[in-house]
């Protein structure tokens, strides 16, 4: 089994992550390990190994060279048995949040947490439109799409899909589509795994019934209230179906963006979503973020000073995906942790 030895360097320009310098490709010893000898190791390189293993490309964490260092060890990369059977996987959680638009459409966005608690990697491969197997769009729904959520754990890229290795740790996966707007409407979402626990959020002024539905009441998040419903075990092959009628309060649309509780709200999708979680670019972008905070911690102590280092809102929610890497990779303390990403959160507020 061949395994490739990567190097990436910053450029010139902080704004620009880091770009791949070096590549050298070796074999892997007898009892799994991989050595790589006469390596330049300039301070602050980052380097990753991967292999192809059964088909699948799997990538180790990142190494950043430190100073005085003359060795590094790369982390090791885990290897699985795959499976294709996705009824495998545990969903905890399902959100759906319904966002107003102005051209005469609903914007829905269902956010699903789940695990996949075997010790095999599940591949998922999308069928010929493009979809998610376990997720259904909404009845009648159109311009389907998915995306990561920032802070999900690291999905695996293949040719035409995406893995999922065996973790602890929640994966994020967001469902987007669009239903037209109407002051009433029928809303029917299926549901092909089981899901412990469904939350629906609607701006307030508009309402979601069903008889099984938990009024939860209101919620201000982020300057938006939110109407919030909660359902409780949906079974698999279960249809969620909703009278949604009303209309919003707020002028501006709404939507959410967390894994775990919503933390922020906006109408650009891209917000919501964040930079996606697949391949090298994220583990590049945690070891971006770590370099960047270890060499300006002085400057960057306030968010105010933290608000200076980001042109767009975009820059920072790729900073907050970062620091939530390193926080699930335990690379920064909890007290570090928390600190920055309140700074970063209010910067994220500033700038929207």
């Amino acid at each position: 089994m061949k395994v490739t030895l990567r190097g990436y360097d910053h450029g010139a320009d902080p704004s620009v992550g880091p770009q791949e310098v070096f590549s050298q490709e070796g074999s892997l010893n007898t009892d799994g390990s991989f050595v790589f000898e006469n390596i330049e190791m300039p301070l602050n390189r980052i380097f990753t190994a991967e292999v192809n293993y059964d088909g699948t490309d799997l990538q180790s964490d990142y190494a950043i060279v430190k100073e005085g260092d003359t060795s590094l060890s790369v982390p090791p990369i885990k290897l699985y048995n795959k499976t294709t059977d996705t009824s495998k996987l545990v969903v905890d959680e399902s959100r759906i949040f319904f966002e107003y638009g102005t051209d005469n459409t609903i914007q829905v966005f269902n956010v699903y947490s789940f695990r996949n608690p075997t010790d095999e990697i599940i591949v998922v491969t999308l069928n010929k439109d493009g979809e998610v197997p376990f997720i259904k769009p909404p009845e009648g729904s159109s311009g389907v799409g998915y995306e990561p959520m920032q802070d999900s754990e690291k999905f695996m890229q293949t040719q035409n899909g995406f893995a999922i290795p065996p973790s602890e740790n929640a994966y994020g996966l967001i469902e987007f589509a669009s239903v037209s707007q109407t002051k009433e409407f029928e809303f029917s979402q299926e549901f092909i795994l089981p899901v412990k626990t469904v939350t629906v959020f609607v701006p307030e002024g508009v309402t979601a019934k069903n008889t099984k539905l938990s009024d939860q009441g209101i919620q201000a998040i982020q300057n938006f209230n939110f109407q919030i419903y909660e359902l409780d075990g949906v079974g698999a092959g279960d249809k969620v179906k909703l009278t949604i009628s009303g209309t919003p309060k707020e002028a501006s649309a709404t939507t959410s963006s967390s894994t775990s509780t919503p933390e922020a709200v906006t109408s650009n999708k891209n917000i919501l979503i964040g930079a996606g979680a697949f391949g090298v670019a994220l583990i590049l972008a945690g070891a971006w973020m770590y370099l960047r905070d270890r060499n300006h911690a002085e400057e960057t102590n306030t968010a105010e000073d933290a608000g200076d280092e980001y042109e767009s809102s975009e820059d920072v929610i790729d900073a907050i995906i970062a620091l939530d890497d390193l926080h699930r990779s335990k690379k920064i303390s909890e007290d570090a942790y928390q600190k920055r990403r309140s700074e970063l959160k209010d910067v994220l507020k500033e700038k929207m």
